[in-house]
């Protein structure tokens, strides 16, 4: 319940306090983006007067996530303390105290919720992919070697021809395995991705051999969705190979990761296969500055659930550009 905080407002603010590790300050802040508000973050751990002002709120307890929501002008309340709240009850919070911070869809309207593309989220890879070199971020592959030898591997078991193949990488920013997937005469090829950006850089670097990669009902080699994976209603069976090297983890909400489990289904043809990988239990426990959900293979075959079959599991030691390994689960899924 919300709670009044005593003393004057400040400047229009939306604040986020939280700590590492805390599963309900995931889900929450993967929410809020997806909305498109622009807030800030705190971790208490790091922050005593942030962890003292929470106690004050919370009956004593440093209970998170715990949000402050500063009124702004000709707002009809006071300054706000949401401990534990769900996403509605700090937009709807927001819309009372201070409406001019939410997010608009270019009419004047507010945040709309289910959108394929979160714009908050969208700006936050669109910077990481074009403040930052390709090789200076720590997932860089050149030739990205695992990816590529499970996706050929399946295509392999399923049959089909190299110019017949149908695969969709998710998550696929700026990733080189189109290139090579190309050099290996697979004919239809999807990437998915929220930053519009990295999916810019791709279709630069492709050049021609992406022919109709501009529009994603093309009939081209390579196609491009700008959207978010666990918000995207795909075209229904047109996928045999769905392809993810480190999209999923950043889905910690379990409704975020149902969400993108009905993606996959939606996308797979009968018998298609899903080739993932997720950071291990002993991986890193956030990336590019937002948490992260580890995975072993038995988490990944049980969120799948009984329409998918585990055909293939292996680790991965990755090695960034900075030398810094990082370990990651692969599965390999087949649709029943």
């Amino acid at each position: 319940q919300p709670s009044p905080l005593q003393g004057p407002s400040v400047a229009p603010t939306v604040t986020v306090m939280w700590r590492p590790g805390c599963p309900f300050c995931a889900l929450l802040l993967r929410r809020l983006q997806r909305t498109g508000l622009v807030f800030d973050r705190i971790d208490i751990w790091q922050d005593p007067e942030a962890a003292a002002w929470v106690r004050q709120v919370a009956d004593g307890n440093e209970t998170v996530p715990t949000v402050r929501i500063a009124a702004g002008p000709g707002s009809d309340g006071p300054e706000l303390a949401l401990v534990n709240p769900s996403p509605r009850a700090v937009i709807e919070a927001v819309a009372r105290l201070a409406p001019h911070a939410l997010p608009s869809d270019g009419n004047g309207a507010g945040a709309r919720h289910g959108a394929s593309v979160a714009p908050a989220l969208a700006q936050h890879w669109d910077a990481a992919h074009t403040t930052r070199a390709e090789d200076d971020v720590s997932w860089f592959q050149a030739r990205p070697e695992t990816s590529l030898r499970l996706v050929l591997a399946q295509l392999d078991a399923l049959g089909i021809a190299r110019p017949d193949a149908r695969v969709l990488d998710a998550g696929a920013g700026r990733s080189r395995l189109v290139d090579h997937l190309l050099d290996e005469g697979v004919g239809h090829v999807t990437l998915v991705d929220i930053s519009a950006q990295a999916l810019e850089v791709v279709r630069a670097r492709v050049g021609a051999r992406a022919d109709g990669a501009r529009a994603a009902s093309a009939d081209g080699r390579v196609v491009t969705v700008v959207a978010d994976v666990a918000g995207w209603s795909p075209p229904a069976g047109g996928v045999d190979v769905w392809h993810d090297r480190a999209a999923l983890h950043f889905l910690v909400g379990e409704d975020d990761r149902r969400a993108y489990v009905a993606a996959v289904t939606q996308a797979l043809a009968p018998g298609g296969r899903v080739v993932l990988a997720s950071f291990a239990p002993d991986g890193p426990t956030s990336c590019s500055g937002l948490d992260v959900r580890r995975s072993d293979d038995t988490e990944l075959a049980a969120l799948f659930g009984a329409d998918f079959t585990l055909v293939h599991t292996e680790r991965e030691a990755h090695v960034t550009p900075k030398d810094v390994v990082q370990r990651f689960t692969w599965v390999v899924l087949a649709r029943r």
